[in-house]
C-alpha cells in the first residue's frame, strides 16, 4: 500500500481532507474528509506498507496492547484502506486505485509517447479524451484530440510575464480560443487569478455570480434578473476572479461557454451564489469549509499538479474571506429570482451601512 501521488492533504478550516489534483481530477476524484486516524495512516503511506505493518505502527501510536484491541484496529484500517482505494487516494499492491477507465479517461498507462512527438524528456500530467498535457522543465506542451486543426501547442513557461491582448483572442478561429484559455489560465494563477464556472451578472454597479454544475439552471436564473431592464449578463459561463486590496473582483475575458456573452471591463463583485435544484426556493447560509469546497469546486483553471492546486486553495482562501457567498435552493420559477434579489439587497443595505 501507498498513497497516491495525486492528492494532498490539506487543512480547511479545522478539518483535514485528501484533494485531487492533475490526473485524479479527469477521473473525478472528490475531495476526501479525513479524520485524524486516516491522517496518520496517510504520512505513513509516503512509503509503501502492508496492512500488517500500519497495524503495528497504528497500535503503537495509540498505546494498543490486547489482542482484541488490535484485531479490532486492524479491522477498521482495512475497512479505511478499501475506502481509500477506491476514491483512488491509495494504491494497493495489485494497483488498484491508480486510475479506473471511464467516460473521461482512457486508463492508459503514463509511460508513453503521442502524436509523434518525442516525450523522452516530459512528465506527463494529464491525459483525457480532449486535453493531454505533458511538462518538461521550461515548458507545457498541450495536445488537443479532439480538434481537427489545432492540434497541440507550447506553451513556453516563460511566457507567463506576456500580456494578452483579449479582443484578438475573441477573434481567433475556435480551435486557437479554445486552447487558449488554458494559456490564459496559467497566466491566471500567476496573477492570483482562478476562472470559476459562473454566470455572471451587474446588478446595482457590482457583479453577482451564480455558481453550479451544467444544467443546474444558472442561465435561467440569471435572465430572469433581466426583466429590470437595468441589470445585465456580463459573461455566460466563466468568470475569472482575483483581488486587488482585499477586494474581489473580476476580470472580463471572452470565454463565455455556448452563451456568446461576455465583457472584457473589470467589476467588483458583491457575492457568489451557488445553486442548487429543490422543491422550493430557501437560502442556505455556508461554514467557511463549505464555501471553499464549493468555490474550488466550480474552479476551471489549470490543476494540472500540486503546486497550482495550492494557488487555487490560496486565491479561494482569500476570495471567500472578502465576499459574500450563500447558497440557493431554487426551482427555475420566478420565486427564485425574487427570493434571491430580497437576500443580495438586504446584504448590499448591510454593506452600506457598514
Amino acid at each position: 500500500m501507498i498513497r497516491s501521488s495525486l492528492f494532498i492533504r490539506h487543512k480547511i478550516e479545522k478539518k483535514d481532507y485528501l484533494l485531487p489534483f492533475g490526473q485524479a481530477i479527469v477521473e473525478r476524484r472528490h475531495p476526501i474528509e479525513i479524520n485524524d486516524t486516516v491522517a496518520f495512516l496517510w504520512d505513513i503511506l509516503a512509503e509503501d506498507k502492508t496492512i500488517d505493518e500500519l497495524t503495528d505502527l497504528a497500535a503503537k501510536h495509540y498505546d494498543m496492547k490486547s489482542d482484541e484491541e488490535i484485531s479490532s484496529l486492524h479491522a477498521d484500517i482495512k475497512a479505511c484502506l478499501d475506502r481509500l482505494v477506491k476514491d483512488g487516494a491509495v494504491i494497493d499492491d495489485n494497483g488498484a486505485g491508480r486510475g479506473d477507465k471511464d467516460e473521461n479517461s482512457d486508463g492508459v498507462s503514463f509511460a508513453t509517447e503521442a502524436h509523434g512527438k518525442d516525450k523522452s524528456c516530459s512528465n506527463i500530467l494529464i491525459k483525457a479524451k480532449d486535453l493531454e498535457v505533458y511538462e518538461s522543465p521550461d515548458s507545457y506542451y498541450l495536445e488537443f484530440p479532439v480538434f481537427e486543426e489545432y492540434k497541440s501547442a507550447d506553451y513556453k513557461k516563460s511566457d507567463i510575464e506576456k500580456d494578452y491582448d483579449l479582443e484578438k483572442i475573441a477573434k481567433a478561429p475556435r480551435e486557437e480560443f479554445l486552447a487558449s484559455r488554458w494559456f490564459y489560465g496559467l497566466k491566471g494563477l500567476s496573477l492570483k487569478r482562478i476562472f470559476v464556472h459562473s454566470v455572471s451578472i451587474l446588478y446595482k454597479g457590482e457583479l453577482w455570480l451564480f455558481a453550479a454544475p451544467a444544467g443546474t439552471g444558472k442561465s435561467t436564473h440569471a435572465e430572469k434578473w433581466l426583466a429590470d431592464g437595468e441589470t445585465k449578463i456580463i459573461n455566460g459561463d466563466l468568470n475569472m476572479l482575483g483581488l486587488e486590496a482585499d477586494k474581489v473582483y473580476a476580470y472580463g475575458t471572452p470565454w463565455c461557454g455556448t452563451s456568446g456573452i461576455y465583457d472584457l471591463n473589470k467589476y467588483p463583485v458583491g457575492g457568489i451564489i451557488f445553486l442548487a435544484r429543490a422543491g422550493y426556493e430557501h437560502i442556505e447560509e455556508m461554514t467557511e469549509e463549505e464555501k471553499i469546497l464549493a468555490l474550488v469546486s466550480r474552479t476551471v483553471s489549470p490543476i494540472w499538479n500540486k503546486e497550482m492546486l495550492e494557488s487555487i486553495l490560496d486565491t479561494a482562501g482569500k476570495i471567500v474571506d472578502n465576499t459574500i457567498m450563500c447558497r440557493l435552493y431554487c426551482t427555475k420559477n420566478d420565486s427564485a429570482y425574487v427570493t434571491m434579489k430580497e437576500y443580495v439587497d438586504c446584504q448590499k443595505k448591510v454593506k452600506e451601512k457598514n
